[in-house]
């Protein structure tokens, strides 16, 4: 990882929920850079805005919600992001 991007991460759940009560969608992804989400929607999009030398945690199997970024992961969640960092 280069120092510019040692503090950016790319998130690929399986799903993704809004939080707001809509479906869980898949082929979503959340770009983290200093601490604070600074894009999501599809993975595409998120890609485009992310430099190319991040990180990358492919969360298969878990949803990722709103408060799953404030709290601990489950043990799934935790297995799969610690075996792709």
């Amino acid at each position: 990882m280069s120092k510019s991007n040692s503090r950016t991460v790319l998130i690929r759940p399986e799903l993704l929920a809004d939080g707001l009560g809509g479906s869980a969608k898949a082929g979503q992804a959340v770009f983290v850079r200093d601490g604070t989400i600074a894009a999501t929607g599809p993975l595409a999009e998120v890609e485009q805005q992310t430099p190319p030398d991040t990180p990358i945690v492919d969360l298969d199997g878990c949803c990722l919600t709103p408060v799953s970024l404030m709290a601990t992961p489950t043990s799934a969640c935790r297995e799969t992001a610690a075996a792709t960092t």
